[in-house]
């Protein structure tokens, strides 16, 4: 079947041709053309015609979807003309032996640009009002109506939404207006939408234009200026939605399915982590990876995270065999053509002969070691526990990795290891030791990342706070006055992504997370986003400080220094020297101790070796087990990881 729109759109294109000649010799002359300046043109029109159109099709302009005209068109527009012009000159030249005035040539040159590329563009234009006009009557026919929506943020993002809006129709959004606090784009147009206020307007506004629904258009707001638009909203009873990120609207192609509900994770009082990605896609695309703790909150978004990165091999290693058997299943749905590259390993990192194994058989370049017991409280009665496996496994994982040739181990820390008061901080601090202590190896670089509290991680107070909220309250807060710093999963496992691509052995890093979080403030904005009102309708009572908690954590110790690196919000941190020998014979220590089961000789050693551990003053630990001494016998030695066998 013919396709008349290229010979349509060429004999368009011949007339605007003929159009913009004509029109620049009547301006040129002021409408008194001389005979001979008519000359040049039409012998050598049909030469001069053809050589035009070949230049469009050089151009491939003719290949071009108008419907979709933009900027790429316009190039070609530009450029398809520049030629076409310049061949009818020289057909002019040869055949004729003279051409129209120069004056006359710039005026050509700047009509056929406008109107080959007016021409374009209004096809396109007739085309989007016929789709638009047959989409609403769709969803007016399915009895859809529109919903009146008020945008927060006049930026990029915000036009993107108000894109999606138009080409989705059947979404049945309508907007009514932005809302900036720029003063230079008060009054102007985005999109065709007009910036109509700021948002201390937001109150009048969302009345008087009668909004059904607002969406915060604002990916790098910090978190209290989202806040103050959620608060607004709700005292107008309007519902809010959210942006989350630019590269989220553009990855779900302007269809609005990036848009979703406020979540907790954006009211945080900073702006969202920006790190550098490509340094982590650049290292991490074809090597050998392995992941310990891989079914845990932060361990199955590092699994996505590196996998999307293009390894050769991912290994996930965990103790739980359901949660090893969900994230192994999801990347297997994700990424069918590299089931052979994703590899589930159930072990303890406490069985240095199974770890051995392991690195044996596959031989990793990077290990992320987030396997860990981290609850505090379970920890204050189980020190014992806490030292086998976050001391005593993490020396086996270092040492097997160190062995088997790993390029790097990036070991994940917390703040809470910052002049601890809990046995999880102390022995995630002696962990932090380890690493540094390896800053004068030659084989395997050993980095440590520093962790805040993570947003919906297994154990956070969010999950927790959500459930209580649901029964109807109280929602449960141990202080008034307790602060954390909170980061979410993304953003930590940016950061640990970025240890990896370019920390160097014995660096540790920390993010840079802004002010600390009042608890009773998230457990407020969470009983808000649920539609209740704190204290009023959702109670909240104090519970006291639990053992092992401290009031305020802290990112940084007191003898650390901090030196920048090539993100402004990543921090690496470099402390004293350390005596690696008294570090050693210590970590034997505590692992004999650990296996007689002594949790009060577990304690005091550690601040033995952890000075700044301050533990509660009054605790009880758990009795002391009886182990036979053959037990004991069985700690592996605690040697160097550079020496042999």
């Amino acid at each position: 079947m013919l396709n008349w729109q290229p010979i349509v759109l060429m004999l368009t294109d011949l007339g605007c041709l003929v159009a913009s000649v004509v029109l620049a010799l009547i301006l040129r002359f002021d409408s008194q053309v001389p005979v001979q300046s008519w000359l040049p043109l039409w012998p050598s029109f049909a030469p001069g015609a053809a050589v035009f159109l070949l230049s469009f099709r050089f151009v491939h302009l003719y290949r071009q979807a108008w419907r979709f005209a933009g900027i790429e068109t316009a190039v070609a527009v530009v450029k398809g003309t520049t030629l076409g012009l310049a061949g009818l000159v020289a057909c002019q030249f040869l055949i004729v032996g003279q051409t129209f005035p120069r004056t006359v040539i710039a005026i050509s040159w700047l009509l056929a640009v406008a109107f080959v590329g007016g021409t374009r563009m209004a096809l396109r234009l007739a085309n989007e009002h016929l789709r638009l006009r047959r989409q609403r009557s769709r969803a007016h026919a399915n009895g859809l109506s529109e919903k009146r929506v008020l945008i927060v943020g006049a930026g990029e993002a915000g036009a993107m939404v108000v894109e999606g809006m138009r080409n989705h129709p059947e979404a049945g959004y309508q907007p009514v207006g932005f809302v900036d606090d720029d003063p230079a784009k008060r009054g102007t147009f985005i999109s065709g939408i007009k910036v109509i206020g700021s948002r201390a307007n937001l109150p009048d506004l969302l009345t008087q234009r009668a909004v059904a629904e607002v969406i915060i258009a604002m990916p790098s707001a910090d978190g209290t200026v989202v806040g103050s638009v959620v608060r607004e909203c709700r005292r107008a009873g309007v519902p809010a939605k959210i942006v989350p990120g630019i590269v989220e609207l553009i990855a779900a192609g302007s269809d609005l399915s990036a848009l979703r509900e406020v979540q907790v994770e954006d009211l945080l009082g900073r702006p969202p982590v920006e790190v550098d990605l490509a340094a982590s896609l650049r290292y991490l695309r074809g090597k050998r990876v392995l992941i310990t703790g891989a079914g845990g909150s932060i361990g199955s978004e590092l699994s996505r995270q590196v996998m999307a990165r293009g390894p050769s091999l991912l290994l996930l290693l965990g103790h739980g065999e359901t949660s090893i058997h969900a994230i192994h299943n999801e990347l297997l749905e994700r990424y069918p053509d590299a089931a052979d590259a994703i590899v589930p390993v159930i072990a303890d990192i406490q069985d240095r002969a199974r770890l051995e194994q392991v690195f044996a058989a596959y031989r990793p370049d990077i290990v992320f070691h987030g396997a860990a017991h981290k609850h505090v409280p379970l920890m204050e009665d189980c020190p014992c526990e806490a030292v086998k496996n976050n001391v005593c496994g993490t020396v086996n994982l270092m040492q097997v990795a160190d062995r088997c040739g790993a390029g790097k181990f990036i070991l994940v820390s917390t703040d809470k290891a910052v002049r601890p008061r809990s046995v999880l901080g102390a022995t995630k601090r002696i962990a932090e030791l380890m690493v540094q202590s390896r800053a004068n190896g030659n084989g395997t670089d050993f980095v440590a990342v520093r962790l805040g509290n993570v947003l919906g991680s297994r154990g956070s107070v969010v999950p927790t706070f959500k459930r209580q909220i649901e029964r109807g309250g109280p929602v449960c807060v141990t202080h008034p006055e307790m602060t954390r710093y909170f980061m979410t999963v993304p953003e930590s496992v940016l950061l640990v992504l970025q240890a990896s691509a370019y920390g160097e052995n014995g660096d540790l890093f920390v993010l840079d997370m802004g002010k600390p979080v009042r608890i009773v403030d998230l457990a407020e904005d969470l009983i808000r986003l649920s539609g209740r009102e704190p204290h009023a309708e959702i109670p909240i009572v104090f519970t006291g400080v639990r053992p092992g908690e401290k009031l305020h954590e802290e990112l940084i110790g007191e003898n650390e220094e901090t030196l920048p690196t090539r993100d402004r919000q990543l921090l690496r941190l470099r402390g004293n020297h350390l005596d690696t020998g008294a570090l050693e014979t210590a970590i034997r220590d505590l692992a004999t101790l650990a296996v007689q089961g002594d949790a009060r000789a577990i304690v005091d050693k550690l601040q033995e070796v952890v000075p700044e551990y301050q533990p509660p003053a009054a605790r009880a630990p758990s009795a002391a087990l009886p182990m036979a001494r053959a037990q004991v016998s069985r700690i592996p030695a605690l040697r160097h990881p550079h020496d042999a066998h």
